[in-house]
């Protein structure tokens, strides 16, 4: 019965981060303490030895996937390294879509502000983000390795207009925000000036 009652998985994870009511201790509880300390350390061994990030154990996907493993029970065999490559990075595509389009709608309604977020990974590489904002939230767009490039205003404006022609659409861009260095202020200048009919308040400087 309890596996009627409950609700999802994602919606269980969701109000236990809110901090939502949680479950009665009971003497079963008790007396899971121990397997509990168990199955703790074995998820540490494993982090520790994969190189996993040890912040990644905070995400909310972690939560969910231990929610939906705890349903299953025991015996849940380990997914392929072909079901996770290429299954499940398929079926994650996919659902990545679906919430870009969802997104989409809402530019259309209210407009979305175009973010571009200029930075060096570990490897020295020089990449640029690209996000979307709008009251429906935060939506990450695309990044790309410019490190083969001289980050002039003519080679940031070009990268800034192929993502609001193909991506965001024209019409939807309400204003752009990127850092306050010279040549981002002049590749939003050069959006300005293109038939985009982009406010002119568009360029803004993100501390």
């Amino acid at each position: 019965m309890d596996l009627f009652c409950r609700g999802n998985v994602e919606d269980v994870v969701d109000q236990r981060l809110r901090g939502g009511p949680g479950q009665q201790t009971t003497l079963e509880n008790r007396l899971k303490k121990e397997e509990r300390k168990n199955a703790i350390q074995k998820i540490a061994r494993w982090a520790i030895t994969a190189g996993v990030s040890f912040h990644a154990l905070t995400s909310r996907s972690f939560h969910v996937a231990l929610e939906a493993i705890g349903r299953f029970g025991s015996g849940l065999a380990p997914p392929s390294m072909h079901e996770i490559s290429e299954t499940c990075l398929q079926e994650e595509v996919r659902e990545t879509h679906k919430i870009l389009e969802i997104h989409k709608g809402h530019w259309k309604t209210y407009g979305c502000t175009l973010m571009c977020d200029g930075w060096t990974d570990r490897r020295q590489r020089s990449l640029i983000n690209f996000l979307a904002n709008s009251p429906k939230g935060t939506m990450f767009l695309k990044s790309i390795d410019a490190s083969a490039h001289s980050h002039t205003a003519i080679y940031l404006f070009k990268e800034i207009n192929d993502v609001i022609e193909n991506i965001i659409g024209k019409e939807n861009v309400v204003q752009i925000v990127t850092d306050n260095a010279a040549n981002y202020k002049a590749a939003c200048e050069l959006v300005i000036e293109a038939p985009h009919n982009i406010l002119d308040t568009m360029c803004c400087t993100l501390y």
